[in-house]
């Protein structure tokens, strides 16, 4: 019995020692230009102490969250990165895309980490690539996380692409530079999932300039497939294993898209879309048939989508039951309202937030989707009384992108799992 007990703290002294001593080493695994199959950037991938428990970054990042030591582990895992990448005296013109954890973004560096960190702003061009598990964990929070991780680092990648909905769901609205399919995509390029998630992504690298990587690339058969779907770049094991060290390659240089995160320009979605629309007048009937317009085109749009709507004053008696129908629908469906408690959950897709102010009279309903969004905008009309609104309806995915920021900021409340 004394040994099963001592068993946990051996565990979790062996975790902390690793962090304390940044006994943190990462490989490297080449990203190359498919019409040429030249090396044009690296992976850092990070790893554990080689033959332990602690091996697998998987096994550490989850053990992190439990200990509360997350955000350190995070840094420690940059700077291993960086560090790796400097000794190898990588060219500035070759991107370095490293693995981020978001909510390290909201503690300090260690001080010990920052020269290499701030070494390796300066003299390499970094790519943060989010990945699937931190989408997932807490997209809303990730969302408010994005305009700074961009302004820290200049590049922002999506990773695992069709592996989880939410990364598909969220592509519009984090606007990533390189879009990287999930290899499960990329070896099954012709199942019905795998079209729809390319032709997603498609849609988005269209419409904003973004770079699409393919993963899992083994086979000449998965690099043709990733031709033919239309991927820029590719990354597997076709072109090596990951190595301790960036490998020697030509320095090839590669124009990345330095796109934005979307910003709002007003303080409310309905400010927003009157700066470059015009309103109608409206009467409540009329704009709750263009909100279910919008909760329907919610509902048949096939892809992962985001749903947000605004529930004025006096609206609790709305029926919950259907947003938690259309919830089944989405990858994050966000309710803001003068009657709604703040409650967050991952797993039943639903943000509820209490509003107040000049947000709590709007009715404001998006539906966000890289193949088509639909929105509507509606305020009381103080000209003609009660019942009475001024709308807006538009289908422009770069005005709703923008007028979805105001409610997106207000999702901050809900944190990262730490």
């Amino acid at each position: 019995m004394a040994q099963q007990l001592a068993q946990p703290s051996t565990v979790e002294a062996a975790f902390h020692s690793i962090v304390s001593a940044r006994l943190i080493n990462c490989v490297y695994q080449p990203i190359v230009r498919l019409a040429d199959e030249a090396v044009v950037g690296f992976e850092a991938l990070a790893r554990g102490p080689a033959g332990t428990a602690w091996e697998h970054p998987i096994t550490l990042i989850r053990y992190a969250a439990v200990a509360g030591r997350l955000p350190e582990l995070d840094w420690v895992c940059r700077a291993a990165a960086i560090r790796g990448a400097l000794q190898a005296e990588l060219p500035a013109q070759i991107p370095l895309l490293i693995n981020i954890e978001p909510v390290s973004s909201r503690s300090a560096c260690p001080p010990d980490l920052w020269p290499i960190i701030d070494a390796g702003v300066h003299r390499l061009q970094i790519v943060v690539e989010v990945t699937e598990r931190a989408v997932a964990a807490d997209p809303a929070a990730l969302l408010a996380t994005a305009t700074r991780l961009r302004h820290e680092y200049g590049n922002l990648a999506l990773d695992d692409v069709g592996a989880d909905a939410a990364s598909e769901a969220l592509m519009p609205l984090l606007n990533p530079d390189i879009i990287k399919l999930d290899r499960s995509i990329t070896q099954a390029a012709t199942s019905s999932h795998a079209v729809q998630v390319i032709t997603s992504a498609r849609r988005q690298a269209h419409r904003t300039g973004a770079l699409i990587l393919a993963e899992g690339i083994e086979t000449e058969a998965h690099l043709a497939a990733a031709r033919a779907l239309g991927a820029a770049l590719g990354q597997g094991w076709r072109w090596g294993r990951p190595a301790p060290q960036p490998l020697p390659a030509p320095p090839m240089s590669l124009d990345l898209p330095h796109l934005a995160t979307p910003v709002s320009v007003a303080d409310t979605p309905f400010d927003t879309a009157q700066r470059q629309l015009t309103t109608v007048a409206a009467h409540r009937t009329e704009v709750e048939a263009a909100r279910r317009s919008v909760e329907n085109h919610a509902s048949r749009v096939p892809e992962p989508k985001v749903l947000l709507a605004t529930l004025a004053a006096g609206e609790h008696t709305l029926d919950d039951n259907r947003y938690q129908r259309l919830a089944t629908r989405t990858a994050i469906t966000g309710l803001f309202g003068p009657h709604l408690a703040d409650h967050s959950e991952a797993r039943s897709r639903i943000w509820t937030i209490h509003t107040t102010g000049v947000l709590a009279n709007e009715l404001d309903t998006l539906s966000i989707a890289s193949s088509g969004m639909m929105a509507m905008f509606a305020r009381p009309s103080h000209d003609n009384g009660d019942e009475h609104y001024d709308m807006i309806t538009t289908t422009d995915p770069d005005l709703i992108v923008q007028a979805a920021q105001p409610l997106l900021s207000q999702l901050q409340a809900a944190p990262l799992n730490e």
